[in-house]
């Protein structure tokens, strides 16, 4: 309450804390994402419904193993179910610049692009 009092920005103390923030759930049939913060991390947690099972991975976790360099929250989901977020061509070019090991078909797209287009969508879901 005090971090906020008279219509004070109290995110950037928030995502400094112990406490988690989260902006978003994003639902399907099948599963859940939600992306949080503690302590400036990030991470996404993963519910599979028919399972009754969660995953939580950091985000620099799941970066490095899809080899997809940085990428965002959800900002959709498709019409099967499947959770939309985007990769900026011109931060995964700086970042394989700067020895980042990206995915080949990712390189493949990543060659053939610049910084001023737009956002490569980046489907994916539990399976």
């Amino acid at each position: 309450m005090e971090k906020s009092a008279n219509n004070r920005n109290y995110i950037p103390n928030l995502l400094e804390s112990p406490y988690i923030a989260f902006y978003h759930v994003y639902e399907n049939d099948q599963s859940f994402c939600v992306p949080y913060y503690v302590n400036k991390t990030m991470y996404f947690g993963f519910y599979d419904k028919q399972r009754k099972v969660s995953y939580s991975f950091s985000q620099e976790r799941l970066q490095s193993e899809l080899q997809i360099g940085a990428f965002s929250s959800p900002s959709g989901i498709t019409q099967d179910g499947a959770f939309i977020s985007l990769l900026r061509s011109g931060l995964l070019l700086q970042l394989h610049e700067s020895g980042s090991k990206i995915n080949d078909d990712l390189m493949k797209i990543l060659e053939n692009s610049n910084e001023d287009d737009n956002p490569i969508l980046f489907i994916y879901s539990l399976k």
